[in-house]
């Protein structure tokens, strides 16, 4: 229940947005809390008025909140009192009363009695004293929970506020934050990060729960995300918003032992229709892609096999003379490394593909119709990358795609990296990509590639290079 003071002082001569900037601020509560929450108002000046019942529409709340004029006393004790009967007969475990008041109660009986018996209860009062003249001793006093009165509010004082004219809508947002913190959350699994990370690999994950009023029954008790289909499985409603959040810390035992160490991850997400809603996924290879662009060679930057080494790749370099080096195998430069050449142009753009075959462990390159292939020395497991080198040039790699075990991947495949220079040095661009390979899977990874010489090289031969690595 959102309470608001319409005593004469809210409304004095010398300040004419008071009034105002209050209303506003208590509608963009209304707009802030979740799409489950009931929303009533109470004004009071000489007594209580309920002006909306608990459970009433937004807009009816907002146009209330609009049409409320100023005058009288002010009789915070009977505001409240109308409040705790309106949350007396509403339903939900979390209860909250906003009470704004900007002068002192002058009229009408116990405010801080009325505001006792309240929390008891259950009810949860958030206060705001509202302007130079509001009572915060009493305010202080209101709030939930009790606390030692010292006759001001400050940052200690829980779920109590001091506003001003010019800040009282930033106060009505914060309190919007925690009411929704606090009853808009679902915390449907907790442990430690290996484990977290773990369930989130294992099958299709950890389903999400379409209504947080319920309980989280997604799957047969957390730990069992194996067998999900033991689990209630609540759809979500389209005309609804939804967030998650991941939190991972550190014991505060640990945490100066570690300082400079860090841990990247990824999270990804599918859907299946509601109808089909038991968990086992959507059809494809049920791999989620996530990507990473970055400078410098990818095996180097993302640490590939935590050794800054590949299991394979393909090249495509300027050689010069107006050809390309086609090379394929367990790295470049390597005596296990097959090549070739073809005739090439500046500004031509051409389609490649990289493909893994697992039964004979055979990555072909094809790069504008030339194709090579090499036989690994050890099986593709983990990332996979595309990076271009320029100097005096530009190196355009575009239209990215994956196929995996003849399938498409269950989420967009991230597209497009550019490497360019035009001066000193050289620039190495790269997109690393995540699909999961885990040694026992056939790939084929494609796309296009064009490469514009700026014909300025110191020697005539520019330094340009496309690569394809695999963890």
């Amino acid at each position: 229940m959102i309470v608001l003071d319409r005593s004469g002082s809210m409304d004095p001569q010398g300040e004419p947005n008071k009034f105002q900037n209050a209303k506003d601020g208590a509608k963009s509560l209304v707009d802030a809390l979740g799409p489950g929450a009931q929303v009533g108002l109470v004004s009071f000046s000489d007594q209580g008025t309920v002006d909306e019942p608990l459970g009433s529409a937004r807009q009816d709340v907002k146009d209330s909140i609009d049409g409320l004029s100023a005058g009288g006393t002010t009789n915070i004790a009977d505001a409240i009192s109308d409040a705790q009967s309106e949350l007396a007969g509403g339903s939900g475990d979390n209860q909250y009363m906003v009470v704004l008041s900007n002068g002192v109660q002058n009229t009408g009986g116990d405010a801080r009695g009325n505001a006792t018996a309240a929390k008891d209860a259950g009810i949860h009062i958030i206060s705001i004293a509202y302007g130079s003249g509001a009572d915060q001793n009493l305010m202080e006093d209101i709030s939930s929970p009790d606390k030692v009165d010292d006759g001001t509010i400050d940052d200690a004082d829980e779920n109590a506020f001091v506003g001003e004219i010019t800040d009282i809508d930033d106060v009505f947002d914060d309190i919007g934050d925690i009411i929704v913190q606090q009853t808009g959350e679902q915390v449907f699994r907790r442990g430690t990060l290996g484990s977290d990370l773990e369930a989130l690999s294992t099958d299709d994950g950890i389903p999400l729960d379409g209504d947080l009023s319920t309980d989280y029954d997604e799957i047969g008790g957390i730990g069992n995300e194996t067998d999900p289909e033991l689990g209630e499985r609540e759809c979500f409603a389209a005309s609804e918003t939804h967030y998650i959040g991941f939190a991972w810390y550190l014991p505060v035992d640990h945490a100066n032992e570690i300082q400079t160490d860090s841990v990247v991850f990824n999270l990804g997400f599918y859907t299946e229709q509601c109808r089909h809603n038991d968990g086992s996924g959507q059809s494809g290879t049920n791999l989620q892609i996530s990507g990473k662009r970055g400078n410098g060679f990818a095996k180097v930057q993302e640490n590939y096999n935590g050794d800054q080494t590949i299991s394979g790749g393909a090249r495509a370099r300027f050689g010069g003379q107006n050809t390309w080096e086609l090379a394929v195998g367990d790295a470049p430069g390597s005596s296990n490394f097959s090549q070739g050449e073809y005739s090439w142009t500046s500004g031509k753009t051409v389609d490649w593909m990289v493909s893994y075959d697992d039964s004979s462990d055979e990555l072909s390159f094809t790069f504008d119709g030339n194709t090579i292939s090499q036989t690994l020395s050890s099986e593709p497991s983990g990332r996979i990358a595309v990076q271009g080198k320029a100097d005096e040039a530009t190196v355009e790699i575009d239209d990215l795609s994956l196929s995996v075990d003849g399938g498409a991947p269950d989420s967009p495949v991230p597209d497009g990296v550019t490497a360019t220079n035009d001066g000193t040095g050289r620039e190495i661009r790269y997109l690393s990509i995540d699909p999961g390979f885990d040694g026992s899977q056939s790939f084929e990874y494609s796309g296009t590639t064009t490469v514009s010489l700026q014909g300025d090289f110191p020697g005539g031969d520019e330094d340009v290079a496309f690569d394809v690595v695999v963890e």
